[in-house]
């Protein structure tokens, strides 16, 4: 496992062509401090199901439900910010 760490994070290899067994290998820590959102969306599918149920993770994938609504008056330039920085996801955790 520890060699796998070392090629992502010296950008010697590019999780996004990783299959579902090399990303068995990689702890969740390294997801939630090392990937970031339209990423992970984009691998999301390959991830082992014990990973797809931390919630810490599924708030990290973007959200595309306040993200350039038609109806609201703000439009947000870039890629969908993920769910645990979006001001409205924010406000519904909340509650």
């Amino acid at each position: 496992m520890c060699d796998q760490l070392l090629k992502f994070l010296s950008g010697e290899k590019n999780i996004r062509e990783c299959s579902a067994e090399e990303l068995k290998e990689l702890p969740i820590d390294f997801f939630l401090k090392y990937v970031d959102s339209s990423t992970l969306l984009h691998i999301w599918g390959l991830l082992p199901v014990e990973h797809r149920q931390e919630f810490e993770l599924q708030i990290k994938l973007p959200c595309f439900i306040h993200y350039n609504r038609p109806d609201w008056r703000t439009h947000v330039d870039g890629p969908p910010s993920s769910q645990k920085t979006c001001t409205f996801c924010i406000k519904a955790f909340a509650n």
